[in-house]
């Protein structure tokens, strides 16, 4: 275990000591993992230390950290665990910016819940009527390009229309 001395007498706490922080910031990975339905990113239990358990959750969760963190946090923050998730410098960085890491991923959770409630007892769900395909739909169908359909010969007529209008 690596602890870090006080600097000019501010007694920086050591990575084993409990911290208000880091157990804020267990507690938005347990939420981001119910918000996302993931459960690799829950760290477990929430002891207000850096375990390995809270940094294999955090390395789970950096994808959908990407927007909400400042660049000068989630790249080093990115580098610290490409190197090593639960190596001491990956932990002591953490510690360090647990309060800008807790809010990046309190955002990132509030993206992934939904603002629907869930249907009370008696509730009719009904389902949305089909959505009539137009024409264009219809001759531009999904995936039109890679097999014959009506938008080829359409785009091969206009072409020669076009053709024959530049060259005349």
């Amino acid at each position: 275990m690596l602890l870090i001395t006080p600097i000019n007498g501010l007694g920086a706490p050591g990575l084993g000591a409990a911290n208000a922080s880091v157990e804020q910031l267990q507690r938005a990975l347990v939420n981001l993992a119910v918000a996302t339905g993931r459960p690799a990113i829950n760290p477990g239990k929430v002891s207000g230390t850096i375990d390995d358990a809270t940094m294999i959750a955090l390395g789970a969760a950096i994808g959908l950290l990407s927007e909400e963190l400042p660049n000068y946090v989630y790249l080093p923050l990115q580098a610290t665990l490409l190197v090593g998730v639960t190596n001491a410098t990956a932990k002591q960085y953490v510690t360090q910016y647990a309060p800008q890491i807790t809010v990046a991923i309190n955002t990132a959770a509030v993206k992934f819940k939904t603002s629907t409630p869930a249907p009370t007892a008696g509730t009719v769900i009904t389902q949305p009527a089909p959505v009539q395909p137009s024409l264009f739909d219809k001759l531009f169908p999904v995936g039109w390009y890679t097999r014959p359909s009506w938008g080829w010969l359409i785009l091969a007529a206009g072409g020669f229309a076009t053709y024959k209008l530049v060259t005349k």
